[in-house]
């Protein structure tokens, strides 16, 4: 059992040091899913309703990385 404490350690140190990128990236996902479920509740029940979905998720990456160069280039 003790012999694994130091893996842990190394891997609670590891995501110590990454928890900020994981934190951007898990609230660039949660933003484009959250895009998914309003495009599914705005009736993407018709006959083109997947892709309607697919163009919102789109819209919403692309919305993203404008806002992001809109952020770089004010630096």
């Amino acid at each position: 059992m003790a012999a694994g404490v130091p893996n842990i350690r190394k891997l609670e140190s590891a995501l110590l040091v990454n928890r900020a990128e994981l934190f951007r990236f898990g609230t660039a996902v949660l933003f484009v899913i959250v895009i998914m479920i309003f495009a599914v509740a705005q009736g993407a029940s018709g006959p083109h309703g997947l892709l309607l979905v697919a163009a919102a998720m789109i819209g919403g990456y692309m919305a993203l990385n404008i806002g992001a160069n809109d952020v770089a280039n004010n630096v």
